[in-house]
């Protein structure tokens, strides 16, 4: 039975109709960090992603892959040693009958070239560089965007979480999730909510209520920007969220 990942993943793509995509997890926090990053960039776009850790023989892995029908692999290939653990595992997906694409993608803020030992078809430097290589390469597989999804990067050591769409109790319940998931793997996370198309009290509320039953501080925050401010006044919430500087 295939291995699960070390942490919880959650797919915000339907997997019924959505492509099909499996990234490799790299061992260690920093390789499930960065195949993290990678799985919610694709979710993102509408991919369905299926992690596949890399902790087993190379064979079982290329086995899942293949069942799993993926019309995608992402590869993290931040250092000499994710490529190293991927690089027998891509060569064997790359002799498949239907072989997936199979793109690595460079997530360390320092440049390497090590990426170029790796048996893939694209290395892209960072996950903003994938959109347009995938639709180059697949076509607008993943559809239209969500109506509600989040946009993920990475701060320095931390990270920077900002939803787009509606700001509602449901999604914060999704945000939470998303949260609190990642929260073993960052010093800090902030919450940025300009990206928002409305953020109205039952939305800001249920933020509260998030941070009463699993206190923010001392790692998590919202950006303190003036809109979030004035919506927060608006809503009777000034000074009840951890508010991070602008």
């Amino acid at each position: 039975m295939p291995a699960p990942a070390r942490f919880r993943w959650r797919s915000m793509a339907s997997m019924a109709g959505s492509p099909q995509a499996a990234v490799l997890v790299p061992l260690g926090a920093v390789g499930e960090r960065d195949a993290r990053e990678l799985a919610d960039a694709l979710e993102a776009a509408g991919w369905a992603v299926t992690p596949v850790p890399i902790d087993r023989p190379a064979e079982a892995l290329v086995e899942q892959i293949a069942a799993l029908r993926a019309e995608l692999v992402g590869v993290p290939a931040s250092d000499a040693a994710q490529v190293r653990a991927a690089q027998l595992p891509c060569a064997l997906l790359r002799r498949l009958p239907a072989p997936p694409l199979i793109v690595g993608i460079q997530l360390a803020s320092a440049a390497t070239n090590v990426a170029s030992e790796l048996a893939a078809d694209h290395v892209v430097g960072d996950v903003d560089a994938l959109a347009p290589l995938l639709r180059r390469r697949l076509g607008d597989k993943g559809g239209a965007a969500p109506a509600w999804g989040v946009h993920l990067h990475r701060d320095g050591p931390g990270l920077v979480v900002a939803p787009i769409g509606l700001l509602d109790a449901a999604s914060v319940a999704r945000l939470r999730e998303i949260v609190e998931t990642r929260r073993p793997l960052y010093p800090r996370i902030v919450l940025d909510l300009r990206e928002l198309l409305e953020a109205g009290a039952p939305g800001l509320a249920a933020l509260v209520s998030w941070d009463a039953e699993q206190p923010w501080e001392p790692t998590v925050a919202a950006l303190g920007d003036a809109r979030t401010l004035a919506a927060l006044a608006e809503a009777g919430l000034s000074d009840t969220l951890p508010l991070a500087a602008v």
